[in-house]
This record gives structure tokens, C-alpha cells and sequence, in this order.
């Protein structure tokens, strides 16, 4: 399941459409305005908040880190910290 399904061979709205259809759905619904980016700029802020680390936030955000070591040598995928990032992230959501 997608948070946008689409009608696309992949089964989701392609990330070019995601600004768009924000934009649909806010005059559509009388929402406030609002854009991807403002949802990663609010997930940064609120889990900094929650105390997970600015490096952990930029890893799952797929931020780049600078230096040498993380392009070269550290080859991990950070996913089982990654998902408990997630995990707390949804905990806090459905908590509101």
C-alpha cells in the first residue's frame, strides 16, 4: 500500500507529482498549503525534539555525510536504526 497510489507501473505517484498533487488535494479540501518539504523540515525538527541525533536524521533522509569514511569505507545500511527511527516516528504520530 502507497501513501500515493497512482496509475503509474510502479503503483505510486512518481516523486515530480508529489508537489503537484499536494497542491490539488489543499484546494480540493481547504487545507492549509503545504509541501514535501515542509514535512521533512517538520520531521527533522520533531525528532531532534524526540532526541534522535542529527546524524541519525540525515541517514534516514538519505543525506549526504561529509568526509571519506562514510562514501568509502562504511559500507552498513543503518536499516535496523532506520526502523526503529520509523517506529518511534509512528509512535509519536499516532499519539497526537
Amino acid at each position: 500500500m502507497f501513501l500515493f497510489p497512482g496509475n503509474t507501473k510502479e503503483g505510486h505517484l512518481l516523486s515530480a507529482e508529489y508537489s503537484k498533487q499536494l497542491r490539488k488535494f489543499c484546494k480540493l479540501t481547504s487545507f492549509d498549503k503545504f509541501t514535501p518539504r515542509d514535512i521533512r523540515r517538520i520531521f527533522k525538527t520533531l525528532a531532534g525534539d524526540m532526541g534522535i541525533s542529527a546524524e541519525m536524521r540525515d541517514r534516514l533522509q538519505n543525506h549526504k555525510r561529509p568526509g571519506v569514511s562514510p562514501k568509502h569505507y562504511d559500507r552498513y545500511d543503518y536499516l535496523r536504526e532506520k526502523r526503529e527511527i520509523i517506529e518511534q516516528w509512528e509512535r509519536k504520530l499516532l499519539s497526537l
